[in-house]
């Protein structure tokens, strides 16, 4: 009989989405074989996870890095007795499976959460009146709080007007317009 099982107590105490990597090879298994993991804890039947098919691989040369969730609830979460097992179903001394590095993994619990959410918003002293568009990548650390120059710049804006201005240009356009203008100049 090639069966084979070993299991280990840990504790998940604290813990909660709970996660198991293991690295596995299997050697002389058949298509309805598998190499496997479970788990449980003293209140519950084992869940095996079939990770690794017989001939599911090359044979004997292929490491499968394997990897899966148990189920985030309140049944293993937080556990003092969670018991891992890895096994080998098989029905002849040939049927092997190879283990290693097995990890488990989990998400510590906070430890003093609240449990209202903030009854109302932080309040500033100098809220702005009119909020920008989009935030700055750079904002500045004194930024004034008009413009500092009378006169607009020459150059020319990457969001020209829809509709002209009765202010005349300062030089010619070098380009020529499509179109007569309504009114002489």
């Amino acid at each position: 009989d090639g069966q084979a099982v070993i299991s280990r107590v840990i504790s998940t105490k604290d813990y909660h989405t709970i996660r198991i990597q293991i690295d596995m090879r299997e050697v002389g298994l058949e298509d309805n074989e598998w190499c496997y993991v479970g788990y449980r804890t003293s209140s519950e039947s084992w869940t095996n996870v079939n990770l690794l098919k017989g001939n599911e691989l090359t044979v004997g040369t292929t490491l499968l890095d394997a990897e899966f969730n148990v189920p985030d609830n309140n049944d293993y979460n937080d556990e003092t007795t969670f018991e891992l097992r890895i096994g080998n179903p098989g029905n002849a001394n040939n049927d092997q499976c190879y283990y290693d590095t097995l990890q488990v993994y989990g998400i510590p619990y906070t430890p003093s959460p609240s449990m209202d959410p903030t009854k109302s918003p932080i309040v500033t002293n100098d809220p702005s009146k009119s909020p920008t568009q989009s935030p700055s990548n750079n904002p500045s650390k004194q930024p004034t709080s008009s413009p500092t120059s009378k006169t607009p710049t020459k150059s020319p804006t990457s969001n020209p007007s829809r509709t002209p201005t009765t202010i005349p240009t300062s030089s010619p356009s070098k380009m020529p317009t499509s179109q007569p203008s309504s009114s002489p100049s």
